[in-house]
């Protein structure tokens, strides 16, 4: 992180500074800070709250290693001696590995001793600079107005999601206005109205796809796998164009 980039703050319990888990944590330290800090939701299983990791997006030892400057090796050797001793949780994805935190309180509201949850302007930032990292993607005004309001619609966990296929989206093509596809991403699907049809947003014109594209087969639909899960977006392929 160069000293021109936004910080920002966030919670951990000082529980944590105790001899006890000086020892179990030791080296892996910084491992569980970048976790904590990449924390998007908190959610309560069976009295314990687990933090999710951006979302549930795969995360590899080289992305951390990126960040903290160090080998991958060693921040695998880190990940398992958190693991081993519960102070987070892991499964394999395609791309790397789903991270919880284990008992996490970043975004724990506090009602005592004047503390508070971090703000909506926090989270929200923290979902911008996510969106900002997508290769392709030129920071403009209207990142913090438009991601702002997908969150309040939908919420932390959605919007990463909706980044994370945004993000696989443009890795294959290129996208004009990456916020509008992101708030298509996002917006619901409505299905079974009632009148017997579903209802989806149709184009202003007529368009139509390039005969004989190389990545459609003519068909104007893009399959993308969502990294991370088994679930496929389904875009509309570059080739299509409006027609008269």
């Amino acid at each position: 992180m160069t000293t021109e980039e936004k910080t920002n703050t966030f919670l951990v319990s000082n529980g944590l500074i105790t001899p006890d888990h000086h020892d179990k944590i030791g080296s892996a330290l910084w491992e569980f800070l970048w976790l904590i800090d990449k924390t998007t939701a908190d959610k309560e299983e069976d009295g314990v709250r687990w933090g999710k990791v951006l979302g549930g997006k795969p995360i590899t030892a080289n992305d951390i290693a990126n960040d903290l400057g160090t080998h991958p090796e060693t921040i695998k050797k880190n990940l398992r001696r958190l693991e081993e001793h519960g102070y987070i949780r892991s499964r394999r994805a395609p791309k790397g590995q789903v991270f919880d935190v284990r008992k996490s309180i970043k975004w724990l509201k506090r009602s005592h001793g004047g503390e508070s949850a971090p703000s909506n302007q926090g989270i929200i930032a923290e979902l911008v600079a996510r969106y900002r990292e997508i290769p392709g993607v030129v920071p403009g005004q209207r990142d913090y107005g438009v991601i702002g309001q997908q969150y309040n619609n939908f919420g932390p966990d959605q919007v990463t999601s909706g980044i994370a296929k945004l993000k696989a989206a443009m890795a294959i093509m290129p996208i004009a206005d990456p916020l509008a596809y992101l708030i298509a991403i996002l917006k619901p699907k409505v299905k079974n109205s009632g009148h017997g049809f579903t209802t989806t947003p149709a184009y202003p014109v007529k368009r139509k796809a390039r005969e004989g594209c190389t990545k459609c087969g003519g068909t104007g639909k893009l399959k993308l796998a969502i990294e991370g899960t088994k679930e496929v977006n389904i875009v509309t392929c570059p080739c299509v164009r409006a027609v008269d």
